[in-house]
């Protein structure tokens, strides 16, 4: 990662002081999709619920950490961290009170700050302004873009630059090594990452190097040069391999799921939608097929207070790929 003075900086680092704040309350951390934003919060609270012993990311400095996903919040931050991590039976007032009690000691982490619903939004700006819970620390993580009157409540401002060249190569070493795939599937991808080819942008991104492991495995090589084309032969092999596992056999590309998930994206762009009900796209589709090909997640929704059945496109990218389907 590095901060907006250009400088690079470790995961561990994000708490530490710098010469404008001797204290961090308010941090941001920018990066493009696939970056690894979430995986980062998830480290963060998985860190602090094992009480590592260790602690590098200095996470146990804070007696309660809070991770919520801000696509599914909704009212003001207690009502939020109640719904999505804690029982019924919590009094709101009992919970407002503790987290006034321990102040500083308090981490609330909220990732993906650009998914947040219109109508929680102004809420959480004030919060993310000191208007309450002043002396709390609060990271949030977002894709690049957020304005000016969000950005200027931050002490600390970080953007994830992803991975660098020898991180790139050892990730696709241990892919390889947890697959026992043959080193030659994967020569053109290592060469492309060290030469600095074309799609050397691509490969700083974990989730796109992800793909194009997969990708090298399956095809003994790569052949794409642009994200597009990445993204064209992800859906490409998993439609082979979904209709391999329907049919027995692969055949050609079932165009009318595809064509049902593009009007689906197309959908949740229109009206700023990343989570669906199951039972209403069963209604309006009826085709089963578009829950079980790999493009939509079906999860009950975080809430511990009303759990519903729903889906979503497992990541914002690939909702925004699939309207070329429609």
């Amino acid at each position: 990662m590095k901060d907006d003075r250009n400088k690079h900086k470790r995961l561990e680092d994000i708490f530490e002081t710098h010469s404008r704040c001797s204290k961090p309350r308010r941090i941001l951390i920018e990066g493009a999709a696939g970056i690894g934003k979430s995986t980062m919060c998830r480290k963060l609270a998985w860190e602090w619920s094992t009480h590592s012993e260790c602690d590098k990311y200095r996470v146990n400095d804070f007696d309660l950490v809070f991770l919520l996903e801000a696509r599914t919040m909704h009212g003001d931050i207690v009502h939020c961290i109640k719904e999505q991590l804690l029982p019924a039976n919590v009094d709101s007032h009992d919970l407002q009170h503790l987290i006034s009690e321990l102040g500083g000691r308090v981490l609330i982490i909220i990732d993906g700050l650009d998914e947040l619903p219109d109508d929680t939004r102004s809420t959480i700006l004030q919060l993310l302004e000191g208007n309450e819970m002043r002396h709390a620390c609060i990271v949030t993580t977002t894709r690049p873009g957020q304005p000016m009157c969000v950005t200027k409540f931050f002490d600390t401002y970080l953007v994830n630059v992803g991975f660098t060249e020898e991180r790139a190569v050892q990730f696709v070493t241990k892919y390889m090594q947890a697959t026992g795939t043959p080193m030659s599937y994967f020569s053109k991808l290592t060469e492309a990452i060290k030469h600095g080819s074309e799609i050397r942008d691509l490969t700083r991104t974990p989730l796109n190097l992800l793909f194009m492991c997969i990708l090298s495995e399956d095809n003994k090589g790569i052949e794409f040069t642009t994200l597009t084309m990445l993204l064209r032969d992800v859906v490409d092999c998993v439609t082979r391999k979904f209709s391999a596992k329907k049919y027995g056999k692969v055949q050609s590309t079932d165009n009318k799921v595809l064509c049902d998930l593009g009007k689906l994206a197309v959908e949740g762009l229109l009206q700023g939608r990343l989570i669906f009900s199951k039972s209403v796209i069963f209604a309006q589709y009826n085709n089963p097929d578009m829950f079980v090909i790999g493009f939509l997640t079906v999860d009950y929704s975080s809430s511990k207070l009303d759990p519903v059945e729903q889906c979503f496109f497992p990541h914002k990218c690939s909702r925004n790929f699939s309207p070329l389907f429609h």
